[in-house]
């Protein structure tokens, strides 16, 4: 084999390698890719829902933004917050802005809905754990909470790292970072 011969099987071969791997990465770049994250909020971002009420509440906010290069249709109906092994689902009490999530999520776009705070600690069991009179050490009111929705193929996206609440501020963080 002359040196011409060996040069030439070795660019074929780094061709197929090439080739190979930009299959790859588009497929991994067209992935559809939702992205959770649960914030504190308020009624204002919510006019339409609000109408008519005159006080401002604070919102538990699920931030949901299509990361992905497809277009994704959300199940409302699969939305899910839970806390100590209980779960929040859609009928179990008022969200906002469930009925205007967009249909298609286009990618990197995104939609909020809420539910109301006093609502999320009253059916996550948070009211019955943090008596502030009987609590011995900060701890003792931290909660996991985290969050899924599915599309209309059934594929559920979650929250990617698990979030806490503290019941004593009444806020989140990210347990992570």
């Amino acid at each position: 084999m002359s040196g011409l011969e060996i040069l030439v099987n070795l660019a074929g071969v780094l061709g197929l390698a090439l080739s190979i791997l930009v299959f790859i990465l588009t497929r991994w770049e067209r992935r559809r890719r939702l992205t959770l994250v649960l914030v504190k909020g308020d009624t204002s971002k919510f006019p339409k829902e609000i109408e008519g009420r005159e006080e401002d509440q604070e919102l538990i906010v699920l931030q949901i933004v299509n990361e992905g290069a497809r277009p994704l249709i959300i199940d409302a109906e699969s939305l899910q917050i839970s806390v100590n092994q209980r779960s929040i689902r859609r009928h179990d009490c008022d969200w906002l802005g469930i009925d205007s999530i967009p249909v298609p999520l286009n990618p990197r776009t995104s939609c909020n809905v809420a539910l109301y705070l006093e609502s999320f600690e009253e059916l996550s069991g948070l009211i019955e754990h943090s008596d502030l009179r009987k609590v011995d050490s900060p701890e003792e009111c931290v909660f996991i909470v985290k969050a899924s929705v599915k599309n209309i193929e059934g594929k559920k996206y979650a929250t990617r790292h698990d979030f806490q609440y503290s019941a004593l501020v009444s806020e989140f963080w990210n347990r992570n970072g």
